[in-house]
């Protein structure tokens, strides 16, 4: 080959690569912005809900929205089996296997949506004395309860058609659809408790919003993938079956993680009291949107494992691998360390006084999640190359151990029983468990795990804690300015360090993604 052929060759594999990890970087700021929309709802949401409501009705909303998220396990595990195909048939090429694979997963979340509205009915009348909420407030609760039943048959395959244009790495549309529903439900919501509506207003704007989404995330379908087909004929017995196959493992994965994230509020309604559901309710809605954040990098990472994987290409993704590992963990290091350091001062100024035990609450669920989600790429990947089997069973375990020790030390310790009956499951799954597994599946060698993973996030968590630990005790107490500038001190410092520290290569990435938007502008 000649010279010129040779750089032909390097220009032609290097040109798709360089477009994947810019539409990569793409993909992280559109669900940073759509975070960012999605943080906003949350903020303002939160305390209106709490102060016009009062906390034994914001309890009640919590608890009935746990209780109708647990629909979301009636998936199967569908979207992230439908992520999965889609970016394997993307990397592949293979048209007829989007449209039998959608064709098919479509027609299992319909029949899915039909069966929630039977469920709903089933429910309503007999579990409201389930949680002991009394005569006066049962028919409240099955009104609200109806309605968010009807809003998860709207969302099942609003959220199927999202998952397919996330599939095709366009998280940016996504993320509007997703960005415009909920700036939608707040509009709505302030409409609603300024009619006094109450919870009931709150329901209906849920519920209106979920329908927008669906009919939003339908037409960009149609529009980024017109040759797709929806099609009987493409529903086929034996790609229902592949389907189910993976899916299964996947099932169990949602099981753990809804055991994980949705039990807590209904513990606490069973065994404590409804109104200690909204302390608690602060503290992991400030989880939620750190998991937000951090899933917002760690989607469009997957979606780029999948092509690797789905190309054949193993020796570039044990790379991309190790360095979604270093991205994520610096990043989750640098925001639990902001919010340790100021969590106190956020919830106050965010709901109020009076939520000191919120923030202690948040302490607790940080030690377990500055670990999990430091390790999402290894659960992705495990994901990707259908090695998830192991992960399904011990999924399944880590959440009945959190939901049996909530149980327990909730009646002994109350509401921070609650908190390390989740923390503990979690610290034992992660630290013994998935990472020498996923090391495993992946033969990526220990010593570059360590040093290319491990030790970036350490010293990012430990540098961050010093300098705000450090700021603290010099400045002793301070008031609501001054204690801004001290985190916003700790910002630039963590903001400093991490891009010190997630290296060269996605340092140069996200350069060239900023000029590229500056020259676009």
């Amino acid at each position: 080959m000649t010279s010129i052929q040779q750089r032909n060759a390097t220009a032609d594999n290097s040109e798709p690569a360089d477009k994947s990890r810019t539409s990569t970087v793409r993909n992280v700021l559109s669900n940073w912005s759509g975070l960012a929309a999605t943080t906003i709802v949350s903020l303002i949401l939160t305390p209106l809900l709490i102060n016009r409501l009062g906390s034994f009705y914001f309890g009640l909303w919590v608890l009935v929205g746990s209780v109708t998220d647990y629909y979301g396990l009636l998936d199967v595990g569908m979207r992230s089996t439908l992520f999965r195909f889609v970016t394997r048939c993307k990397g592949n090429n293979d048209r007829q296997g989007l449209d039998e694979v959608m064709s098919s997963a479509l027609a299992i979340i319909l029949a899915i949506s039909a069966l929630v509205l039977v469920l709903t009915a089933a429910m309503v009348p007999w579990i409201p004395a389930f949680f002991a909420v009394g005569p006066a407030a049962r028919p409240l609760f099955m009104e609200v309860m109806a309605i968010l039943g009807i809003t998860v048959a709207v969302l099942f395959p609003g959220q199927l058609f999202g998952t397919y244009l996330s599939g095709l790495r366009r998280f940016d549309l996504y993320n509007f659809s997703t960005s415009g529903a909920n700036l939608l439900k707040l509009l709505l919501t302030v409409l609603a408790l300024r009619a006094g509506m109450g919870i009931i207003g709150v329901a209906f704007a849920t519920l209106i919003s979920s329908v927008s989404n669906l009919l939003i995330n339908f037409l960009m379908l149609r529009s980024v993938d017109p040759e797709l087909r929806f099609s009987l004929r493409l529903v086929s017995l034996s790609r229902i079956r592949e389907l189910f196959s993976f899916s299964f493992f996947a099932f169990l994965i949602s099981i753990g993680d809804y055991l994980r994230f949705f039990t807590d509020s209904i513990v606490i309604g069973r065994v404590l009291t409804v109104a200690l559901i909204t302390p608690f309710s602060i503290a992991s809605r400030i989880i939620s949107l750190l998991r937000h954040l951090l899933y917002g990098v760690a989607a469009p990472l997957q979606g780029m494992m999948g092509e690797l994987d789905g190309a054949g290409r193993q020796e570039e993704l044990k790379k991309f691998v190790l360095r979604s590992l270093r991205l994520t963990g610096v990043l989750t290091c640098v925001l639990v360390s902001l919010l340790a350091l100021n969590g106190d001062w956020l919830i106050r100024r965010w709901i109020g006084e009076g939520f000191h035990n919120s923030y202690q609450l948040l302490l607790i669920l940080l030690v377990g999640y500055v670990i999990a989600m430091s390790q999402q790429p290894f659960a992705d990947l495990l994901l990707i190359k259908g090695r998830h089997q192991l992960r399904g069973w011990w999924s399944i375990a880590e959440g009945l151990a959190n939901l049996s020790l909530s149980i327990y030390w909730g009646h002994k310790y109350g509401l921070l029983g609650v908190a390390l009956g989740t923390t503990v499951p979690m610290l034992a799954v992660q630290i013994f468990f998935q990472p020498w597994y996923a090391l495993h599946v992946s033969r990526i060698s220990i010593v570059d795990y360590f040093k290319e993973s491990v030790v970036p996030p350490m010293v990012t968590l430990v540098g961050v804690m010093s300098v705000g630990v450090a700021l603290k005790t010099l400045i002793g107490p301070v008031g609501m300015f001054s204690q801004f500038g001290i985190a916003l001190v700790e910002s630039v410092a963590a903001l400093a360090l991490a891009w010190m520290l997630i290296g060269n290569e996605d340092r140069q990435l996200v350069m060239r993604r900023i000029s590229s938007s500056a020259k676009v502008q």
